[in-house]
């Protein structure tokens, strides 16, 4: 309890979705199931290049992206068209929403690189 006593609830309602294993499903949640799911969400992308340990623990790596963990679960594999496979183990201050910050080796390379607007492919186990 939330300390809304009195407050009426909200009913939700359950829905069955058929999917086929790998099936790509576009936009966000996905339906729940066994196995591995994947979706396509539009997203903004920027760089970033800081070292040290990702929200995860791990070292911050070539493979990595920031997401943020409302949208994109951790722990979850992100395809961008150009940039190819990473994992999404990090969270950044300012990544809310629909935004994915890509992990560069140097700053001016994050920095030339800038803003783009892709749709992202994500798939959580």
């Amino acid at each position: 309890s939330l300390g809304l006593r009195g407050a009426p609830r909200a009913k939700i309602a359950r829905v069955r979705v058929p999917v086929r294993r790998g099936e790509i499903r576009t936009g966000y949640p996905p339906p729940s199931r066994r196995g591995y799911q994947a979706w396509r969400l539009p997203v903004k992308v920027t760089f970033y290049s800081r070292r040290g340990p990702t929200f995860l623990g791990l070292p911050a790596g070539p493979d990595e992206v920031a997401v943020d963990p409302w949208v994109i679960p951790l722990g979850s594999r992100v395809y961008l068209p150009k940039i190819g496979w990473r994992w999404a183990r990090d969270t950044g201050g300012l990544v809310r929403g629909n935004h994915i910050d890509v992990w560069m080796p140097s700053r001016r390379l994050a920095d030339r690189l800038g803003v783009w607007h892709e749709v992202a492919t994500i798939v959580t186990s």
